[in-house]
């Protein structure tokens, strides 16, 4: 299966390691010196003691597009807008698989041409380590919804990713607002506080947060009651207790945070609805604040 990847970040580089093993890959990288140093050394892949090489393609340049069977877009959905007339550009009948975190680029999608537009969330934890090489942090799965046209290329992807699980899920919307439940109260609480995951569950005053937040998502959200619990935020929170959230590395690292596409999404659709909220206004403004402060220094 011919697969293109946008985005040479942490899961961009963690992709293509995985289906570069039994598809052809061609990753799409911003900088000319990564792709060369990609094309060279190919991609080591780090999980735990162990250490492995998988070669594929890298380009800096977006093209030979029309070549691919699918196209996994990688990149934090702040750029998005910026890959828009590249997107557009790409034939109709080629498959676009979206892996951004939040909903807001459910809008972007919509004014794209393509036949079979696909939507997932992933589970796994990544550290890019350098240009060409990853950590895998944490083993889980990405789920995948269809939001336009069939599954036909996704379930394909999935039968040949036996070592990568790629688990089809019925409805996109309650997909991705269960991970952007889970996001909503982890990501911008240990960003705030500057701790790692766990640290979440060890402090009665952060954990009371974090259940706030997370009411709060509910009463924005009612279709996720039932699919998901605060005890399921809690066991996610426990088993990546050890592991810095990507706002927190993102705030660390003066980048720019996801703020947008998780709160200020909740805080749009609160907008929309009439509806008055007191945790999540403040914690938007909170890391929106260390944002700007960090992009300034």
């Amino acid at each position: 299966m011919r697969v293109g990847i946008i985005g040479g970040g942490a899961i961009g580089l963690l992709f293509a390691a995985y289906l570069g093993k039994n598809n052809d890959v061609t990753l799409y990288v911003k900088r000319l010196e990564q792709a060369e140093t990609l094309n060279n050394k190919g991609i080591t892949l780090r999980e735990g003691d162990s250490c492995a090489a998988t070669f594929i393609r890298a380009s800096a340049e977006m093209k030979n597009m029309t070549e691919q069977d699918l196209i996994i877009v990688a990149v934090k959905q702040y750029h998005l807008n910026d890959l828009y007339e590249v997107l557009k550009n790409i034939p109709s009948g080629v498959s676009l698989l979206f892996l951004q975190n939040g909903i807001g680029h459910l809008k972007l999608l919509d004014k794209l041409p393509h036949e079979h537009i696909y939507v997932g969330t992933v589970e796994h934890g990544a550290l890019k380590e350098s240009d060409q090489a990853v950590a895998h942090k944490g083993k889980g799965r990405t789920n995948a919804a269809v939001y336009r046209g069939n599954g036909e290329r996704l379930m394909e992807l999935s039968r040949r990713s036996v070592d990568f699980p790629i688990e089809m899920q019925p409805d996109y919307e309650v997909m991705l607002l269960e991970k952007l439940a889970v996001n909503a109260v982890i990501n911008p609480l240990t960003a705030v506080l500057g701790v790692r995951n766990g640290r979440l569950l060890e402090i009665t005053e952060y954990e009371a947060l974090a259940k706030a937040v997370f009411e709060e998502i509910l009463l924005l959200y009612p279709k996720l009651n039932g699919v998901i619990g605060f005890d399921e935020i809690k066991t996610i929170a426990c088993r990546t207790g050890e592991n810095t959230s990507s706002m927190l590395a993102d705030i660390s690292a003066k980048r720019p945070t996801e703020i947008e596409a998780i709160l200020g999404a909740a805080l749009e659709k609160a907008e929309q609805c009439g509806m008055r909220l007191s945790v999540i206004p403040v914690l938007y403004k909170m890391v929106k604040g260390m944002d700007n402060e960090g992009r300034k220094e």
